[in-house]
Parts: C-alpha cells; sequence; structure tokens
C-alpha cells in the first residue's frame, strides 16, 4: 500500500466490505479501499481523469466494464510521491 495512513486521517473508519478493506468517511461513505494489494480512490470527474493519465487505472466491475470514478493509486504516488498531487487525497465530507 502507500506510505501514508488512511486510517489515521480524522474520522476515518476501517470495514472489510466486498473482500477489500474499505475506507469510510464520517458521514459513512466509502471513499477508497484496497484490493489485491491495490488503492483505489473515488475521485471527482477532473481528478479521476489526472489520475487515469498518470498511469491510474479504473477499477473494473467485469471485464471492460469501470466502475464509476474508482481509480488504482499508480505506484509512483504510492512511493510517497502523492504529495506531489494538487491536495493530497483525503476523506470527503
Amino acid at each position: 500500500m502507500n506510505s501514508f495512513s488512511l486510517a489515521s486521517l480524522p474520522g476515518v473508519m476501517v470495514r472489510p466490505m466486498f473482500g477489500a478493506r474499505c475506507f469510510l468517511a464520517p458521514n459513512g461513505r466509502m471513499f477508497a479501499f484496497v484490493a489485491d494489494d491495490r488503492l483505489f480512490l473515488r475521485l471527482p470527474g477532473d481528478e479521476y481523469d489526472r489520475l487515469l493519465a498518470i498511469g491510474g487505472e479504473p477499477f473494473m466491475l467485469r471485464p471492460g466494464v469501470p466502475f464509476g470514478r474508482w481509480a488504482s493509486v499508480p505506484p509512483a504516488l504510492e512511493r510517497g510521491r502523492w504529495r506531489a498531487w494538487p491536495r493530497p487525497p483525503t476523506a470527503p465530507s
């Protein structure tokens, strides 16, 4: 996983769901999960597109069918370069 801990963000809850480790905002909405040793984030349109442009991959519900705006964090960002992102990933309110 990446070099920072999503679980340490204020109010974030961690729950096992759908066979993954899921991260929920204080309002109970899931904003990230770890599956197959990959971190996926739910992002708004522009940030989702940007993450895909730098090597993230859409989460596939089944082959060829992306699920919403969930994308994997590329390995370069997982190794700590996420700080170069204009806004570090945070739990949505």
